[in-house]
């Protein structure tokens, strides 16, 4: 029993730590993504698309906390200056942090598309 237990705390990503703690949960911004998406099917054209699209890429990129955040933007930083192995391990940092973090996996697969 004490080894099924042991075994289920290894494989349960609400578990993953390091040494600065627990990662929390995604930010909850089903009820502003709602919203956004709902004004972005009533856009006439790109113009008025274009800032509703750019709102939900700040949602998304919004991460559970300040460790995640610069995890995410060092990650970011590297990929724009085409260091696409260095945005990869960052980003394998942050999945490896915040393995419940769905934008973690979407930059660091992004990453790996440009290195192709």
């Amino acid at each position: 029993m004490k080894l099924f237990f042991a075994m289920t705390l290894l494989a349960t990503p609400a578990f993953a730590q390091d040494a600065d703690g627990i990662c929390p949960g995604a930010p909850d911004h089903a009820a502003e993504e709602a919203e956004i998406i709902a004004q972005l099917q009533k856009a006439a054209d790109d113009l008025q698309a274009r800032p509703l699209a750019d709102q939900l890429w700040r949602l998304w990129t919004d991460a559970p906390d300040a460790k995640a955040q610069a995890l995410l933007d060092e990650g970011v930083a590297k990929r724009e200056g085409y260091d696409f192995l260095g945005a990869r391990d960052t980003f394998d940092t942050l999945v490896e942090y915040c393995p419940d973090y769905a934008e973690g996996y979407n930059q660091r697969a992004f990453a790996s598309f440009l290195r192709q």
